[in-house]
């Protein structure tokens, strides 16, 4: 029995995974209090420097790191997004496709959690955990195109 396709569930989890460091951003400028909110212009520069005065230098870059691994994060949906539905298209070995996304996925919780909490610049420069995970992620690129598009799919 062909084991069951997960596939289409990491594009929801994937979601709600990168949402997490909004979430926390949000938590971190809002200081838990509306009161710390601009509705009317959010985005604003003034709004930005206000928050950067009121703070710690450590709680400003902490909050900017959650901002961008939520903007990475979103700024990769759609790559996710297609490679689950040509994978499935393409009706690719469900097991591999599970391994593949559900790694992924793992590994993109793994690239949070090291782009919020790694505050040295120098961190990285024996190994880039972010990198290394981005890294990982690509090599399941490749283990799924071997697994799978090979003589399946054309090449153009």
């Amino acid at each position: 029995m062909a084991p069951t396709n997960y596939t289409v569930y990491s594009i929801v989890v994937y979601f709600v995974l990168n949402f997490i460091p909004h979430t926390y951003s949000t938590l971190i400028f809002s200081d838990g209090s509306t009161k710390n909110w601009d509705n009317a212009n959010p985005k604003s520069a003034a709004v930005r420097e206000k928050f950067q005065k009121r703070v710690s230098a450590a709680t400003y870059l902490r909050w900017e790191r959650a901002r961008a691994a939520h903007n990475n994060g979103i700024e990769n949906f759609p790559l996710l997004i297609a490679a689950v539905i040509l994978g499935n298209m393409a009706k690719l070995n469900a097991g591999v496709m599970n391994w593949t996304f559900g790694s992924f996925l793992i590994l993109r919780a793994v690239f949070i959690l090291a782009y919020i909490e790694i505050s040295d610049p120098r961190a990285g420069d024996d190994v880039s955990l972010p990198a290394l995970s981005e890294d990982d992620g690509q090599g399941r690129y490749v283990v799924l195109r071997e697994h799978g598009l090979n003589n399946r799919v054309p090449y153009v």
